[in-house]
């Protein structure tokens, strides 16, 4: 990944804008057996294009999306996280995302992603609610959020999964997030 297309660090990781070179680590990831469990949209290569196009767009409107997640001292491919706008329920959200290789979960990168994705989008982007789907049966997801003191608004069914529709806001946050 090239430097210039870096937009968010914490001491771990690195967020990349997405760009065409995202595609095969996008691939990577979202064909991965456990990973496709857990995931919105269909893990077809032409939705996968679909989706990165849709990803590159956004971040070419706003200046900033979902990307690339690497780690700083290897620089391997980690996972996909970040911000973007989706509509639902007739309303213009703020959506955090954020999805993980299995050999990654369970080592404080998640944790790390979403804090960082938090303070970006209440510090810098002054939004004060961030949408967060995750797929009912996702425990460890579901685990990760609670440290966010996120509210529950209900669910939204995709592929014929329940996703349950939770915000975070600014002023729920501990001082430490």
């Amino acid at each position: 990944m090239n430097k210039k297309l870096k937009w968010l660090e914490t001491k771990r990781l690195t967020i990349y804008h997405p760009d065409q070179s995202s595609y095969n680590f996008f691939i990577e990831l979202l064909t991965n057996e456990e990973v496709k469990k857990f995931i919105i949209s269909e893990a077809t290569e032409k939705q996968i294009k679909k989706d990165l196009s849709g990803l590159i767009k956004h971040y070419n409107v706003h200046g900033f999306s979902a990307g690339v997640v690497m780690l700083n001292d290897t620089k391997k491919f980690i996972g996909r996280a970040g911000l973007y706008f989706k509509e639902l329920d007739g309303e213009i959200n703020l959506c955090l995302i954020y999805h993980l290789l299995p050999q990654y979960w369970r080592k404080g990168y998640g944790t790390e992603m979403v804090r960082s994705l938090i303070n970006f989008s209440f510090k810098t982007l002054k939004h004060n609610k961030i949408l967060v789907l995750i797929e009912s049966s996702n425990t460890s997801s579901l685990k990760l959020l609670q440290k966010f003191n996120p509210i529950l608004n209900g669910f939204v069914t995709f592929k014929e999964k329940k996703h349950l529709k939770y915000f975070i806001h600014n002023k729920n946050l501990d001082s430490e997030t």
